[in-house]
């Protein structure tokens, strides 16, 4: 919960960049995410660059040629997330998935949402 006044756009403000016009998120270069193949205990973590490209830190290998499902989440971790202290900020959540041996596309959906109130009058002092 954030006091104070809405922001002019009417949407939060989340981990991810937002787009001018305040339609979506968008990821900057620098953002790190990490990926995952279902069954398999490795991270891989990738930049996200300039050209809108990744670029692999930790990649992840193939290890057959079965389907495997392809999970990725922003911000990058080693897989855990820890939603206990959020006394700072909310933790922000992207998922993806993907198939194997079809190309992998990751589009990223939110997986939690910020919401903010704003106490008026007499409530603000009692938050």
């Amino acid at each position: 919960m954030e006091g104070g006044e809405a922001q002019l756009w009417g949407t939060p403000q989340t981990r991810v960049s937002e787009i001018a016009d305040g339609t979506g998120s968008v990821f900057d270069a620098g953002d790190l995410f990490a990926v995952q193949i279902d069954g398999k205990d490795e991270t891989g973590i990738y930049t996200m660059q300039d050209d809108n490209t990744v670029k692999a830190e930790t990649p992840l290998y193939w290890s057959d040629r079965n389907d495997h499902t392809v999970t990725a989440w922003y911000p990058a971790t080693d897989g855990t997330i820890d939603l206990g202290n959020q006394s700072q900020s909310l933790a922000y959540l992207l998922n993806g998935t993907g198939k194997y041996p079809d190309s992998v596309t990751l589009n990223f959906t939110h997986a939690l949402a910020k919401v903010r109130v704003t106490p008026s009058d007499d409530a603000l002092g009692e938050v």
